[in-house]
């Protein structure tokens, strides 16, 4: 997401944005982040400063604005779209707090503090991240929620519960109770379903592989500074060859410093970003769980229907009989048949009213049966449309993601090579 700040390319050119996308007219950054007290809680807490402004010789856009925010309110802009847009593969959020990072994968440690300055900046970029992709939505992007959480620094959260989203919010209890009851689930989403699971296990490899480089790199960075320590401290017992251990030493810290800033970068250009899409996974995995709770909704409708209209022809074919003067018909040994043998059948006139009532019953069930079919249909093809978006999206972004890989990979290597380069001089000049 590196390339969405400021709508620009790296080689300049303009970005371009689904129509409807806010990006296509304003700019959208969390600039900074700031540590707080409160009097009310005893803890400190973060906000982040999140800034909106218009592009230029934009017309009919509303003025920029700047305000603070908390990640609390972060989440609860996420849980509201997610309620209301369930069909969209929405955007995760970075770690609320810092912890060990363990999902099929060795352990990535990001910080001890959740306070840790260098946790929080991640964090920020994280959350940059997150509203740039909602920004970029053409659909999220126009919500009155959203714009209010860039621009609406008084009362949004009494905003966000006017909507009652909650209430629109599908239970995963329900959602996964209905993937185990489902007849005939539709194979499309099955194969996202396989999609998510395969994306989530190769990029979850791709960070344990990382894990083990990442740790063999600084075994070797704490070296090269064991090496820089020993030169120097060579250096000050030699006459002749005392200036150049130094140098050789001072360069052997050069090398170890620059190889960790190089590292640092990779973690936000290679990680961070491998690491949000291991997450997009999650929410690949709702939207099947919430096309799997639609599909069960029409396949119980669509079951009520089919018993309403089954008691409804044999309750026509015992009034034809009872008006022709034939035997009523009877549909084996059941509760109904025991009860007329105890009790003695309806009258005509009481199976023709049981019949006005099966009649509306059977109305009522084909409404409900067309309102779920139309639900499943409406959020299939909106979520697959999504779906195709994400995949878009995914392969510009992991095009990024290990071109970024590669330039630091580069920048890490040139660095050693200059270093060693001048090591050499050193020493050849002995």
């Amino acid at each position: 997401m590196a390339n969405y700040r400021k709508g620009d390319h790296s080689d300049g050119k303009k970005l371009y944005f689904p129509e409807g996308a806010l990006l296509n007219q304003m700019e959208v950054a969390v600039v900074e982040s700031e540590r707080r007290k409160s009097e009310i809680l005893k803890e400190p807490f973060v906000v982040y400063l999140v800034e909106s402004r218009p592009l230029e010789n934009t017309i009919g856009i509303e003025q920029g604005c700047a305000l603070w925010r908390r990640y609390s309110e972060f989440e609860l802009l996420r849980n509201y779209l997610m309620a209301i847009y369930p069909f969209i593969v929405m955007p995760p959020l970075p770690e609320k707090r810092p912890f060990y990072f363990q999902i099929n994968v060795a352990k990535f440690q990001l910080a001890a503090d959740k306070f840790d300055p260098d946790f929080i900046e991640r964090r920020r970029q994280g959350l940059e991240c997150f509203l740039l992709r909602l920004a970029s939505h053409p659909v999220v992007s126009q919500d009155p929620i959203f714009r209010g959480f860039l621009n609406q620094e008084d009362s949004w959260k009494e905003s966000v519960a006017s909507t009652q989203w909650q209430q629109k919010a599908d239970s995963r209890f329900k959602s996964i109770s209905a993937s185990m009851s489902i007849k005939k689930p539709d194979e499309r989403f099955d194969n996202i379903r396989s999609y998510s699971e395969s994306l989530n296990t190769n990029i979850s490899s791709l960070l344990k592989v990382q894990q083990r480089i990442s740790h063999r790199q600084q075994l070797i960075l704490k070296q090269h500074t064991e090496y820089g320590k020993l030169f120097s401290e060579w250096s000050a017992i030699e006459d002749e060859l005392g200036d150049i251990l130094q140098q050789a030493g001072h360069q052997m810290d050069t090398l170890s410093s620059q190889t960790e800033t190089v590292l640092n970068e990779e973690e936000v250009a290679y990680i961070d970003q491998l690491k949000e899409y291991l997450y997009f996974t999650e929410s690949l995995k709702a939207i099947v769980r919430k096309q799997h709770l639609r599909h069960y909704d029409l396949e119980k409708a669509e079951e009520a229907l089919s018993i309403k209209s089954k008691q409804k022809d044999e309750l026509a074919k015992e009034i034809t009989a009872l008006e022709n003067g034939e035997e009523v018909p009877q549909s084996g040994f059941t509760l109904k048949s025991v009860s007329n043998m105890l009790f003695g059948q309806d009258s005509l006139e009481a199976k023709q009213e049981k019949m006005l009532t099966l009649e509306e019953q059977v109305r009522d069930a084909e409404q409900t049966m067309k309102m779920a079919e139309n639900d499943v249909n409406v959020f299939v093809e909106k979520s697959l449309k999504d779906f195709d978006r994400f995949k878009k999206q995914k392969v510009r972004d992991v095009n990024e993601i290990m071109e970024n890989y590669v330039k630091t990979q580069i920048k890490a290597n040139r660095n050693g090579i200059q270093q060693w380069q001048a090591m050499k001089e050193y020493f050849m000049s002995m």
